[in-house]
C-alpha cells in the first residue's frame, strides 16, 4: 500500500473488455520499452504515452470510479478497510458481472483476510489477476495514476482525460 497519503480503489466498466485491450496492446506494440517489461506501467511511461493511452481510453465507452481512502483518517488496519471497501464496489455489481481484480496480494493472505473479514461469499465470482496477463488491468493503473497525480500532488495535466472518463463535461484542458 506504499507510502502515499492515499489508496485509490478504482473501477473502469465496459460492455466490450476486447477493445479494451486493444488499446493496451496496439500503443505497447508501438512503444519504445525495456525489452524485460512485461507490460505497460503508467509509472514508467512517458507523458505522451499517457496521454494517448488516457485520450484512446475515452473514446471508448468506458465508465470510471473512484474510491479514495485517506490512510491518516483510517483508525484500524488499512488492508481491512481496503478489503471492505473492495467488498462494497463489488456487492454494488448485478450477479453475472465479470469482476477482475488486480492482485496485490498472495492467495494464502488474501484468503486469510476475507475469511477473517468474512467476505468470502461476496468475492466468490471475483478473479484476482496479475496486470501482466490481464491488459484491461493495466489500462485501469494508467487512470488510477492520473487520478493520484491529482489528488497527492495537485498535477491537474491529466485530468481532461479523467473528467471525460468520469463523464464530467467541461473537463478542463
Amino acid at each position: 500500500i506504499g507510502s502515499s497519503r492515499f489508496v485509490i480503489i478504482r473501477t473502469l466498466m465496459t460492455d466490450d473488455e476486447r477493445k479494451l485491450e486493444r488499446v493496451i496492446r496496439k500503443i505497447w506494440t508501438r512503444k519504445r520499452h525495456n525489452k524485460d517489461a512485461q507490460e505497460l506501467h503508467a509509472v514508467h511511461s512517458s507523458d505522451p504515452v499517457r496521454h494517448k493511452v488516457l485520450g484512446e481510453l475515452s473514446k471508448l465507452n468506458v465508465e470510471v470510479t473512484f474510491r479514495v481512502i485517506d490512510k491518516v483518517s483510517v483508525a484500524s488496519d488499512l488492508q481491512h478497510v481496503s478489503y471492505m471497501t473492495l467488498a462494497d464496489i463489488v456487492y454494488s455489481y448485478e450477479h453475472g458481472t465479470n469482476i477482475v481484480v488486480d492482485k496485490k496480494d498472495t492467495v494464502l493472505k488474501r484468503s486469510g483476510l476475507l475469511k477473517q473479514l468474512t467476505l468470502e461469499q461476496t468475492f466468490h465470482a471475483v478473479r484476482f489477476c496479475d496486470s501482466r496477463e490481464v491488459k484491461q488491468l493495466q489500462a485501469v493503473d494508467f487512470v488510477s495514476w492520473a487520478y493520484y497525480q491529482y489528488i497527492e500532488y495537485g498535477n491537474d495535466e491529466y485530468m481532461f482525460e479523467i473528467n471525460k472518463l468520469m463523464g464530467i463535461s467541461g473537463a478542463k484542458q
